[in-house]
């Protein structure tokens, strides 16, 4: 049986590790990528951001005279946006199992680099992915800490119905949902 099968088949359940302080993963899971938070940058650039992809022309020159429109030139050369290396993201994970759990780059992790996959948005790929998370993956409190050697990213099942339910309306949700924290 491959490390995949093997993994689908496994759960993690965050719950059963938060009274450690300290642990690792008993078995290798594998995971949809849920949501992607960049917790380096502020929840309003980050809202500035998202407002740019939905409409070029609703992004403030500055914060403190939002009336004002800003022009930008359109490049047809870009890729996608730039991921900064200096940026840092937590991911919401599902397994096969429904169990949900909130995993953090322990160190910058190459999937979340590359500069080849063009989102079309701020994330540096698209939501519903499948990330292989191996045996030994250090759990804190019953958070994953990952890094490059113990998970692997399988990319996009285009067939997954989770994949369209995910994307579909991602800019519109991204913005509901940093508003909402920004009420808060």
């Amino acid at each position: 049986m491959s490390e995949i099968a093997i993994a689908s088949s496994n759960s993690f359940d965050s719950a059963k590790y938060v009274s450690e302080s300290a642990s690792v993963t008993k078995e290798p899971v594998l995971f949809h990528i849920l949501h992607i938070i960049n917790i380096s940058k502020s929840r309003l650039s980050q809202r500035d951001d998202w407002l740019e992809y939905s409409d070029p022309n609703s992004a403030s020159v500055d914060r403190l005279n939002k009336s004002k429109k800003m022009v930008r030139e359109v490049n047809i050369d870009d890729d996608g946006p730039i991921v900064s290396a200096f940026d840092v993201y937590k991911l919401l994970l599902q397994d096969s199992h429904k169990n949900v759990c909130y995993a953090f780059e322990k160190e910058p992790l190459r999937f979340l680099r590359d500069q080849r996959q063009s989102t079309g948005t701020p994330l540096p790929i698209r939501l519903g992915g499948k990330l292989l998370v191996k045996k030994d993956t250090p759990v804190w409190n019953g958070v994953l800490f990952l890094e490059n050697r113990q998970c692997t990213y399988l990319g996009v099942d285009a067939n997954d119905p989770l994949n369209a339910q995910l994307n579909t309306g991602l800019v519109e949700k991204y913005i509901a949902i940093l508003d909402q924290e920004l009420k808060s």
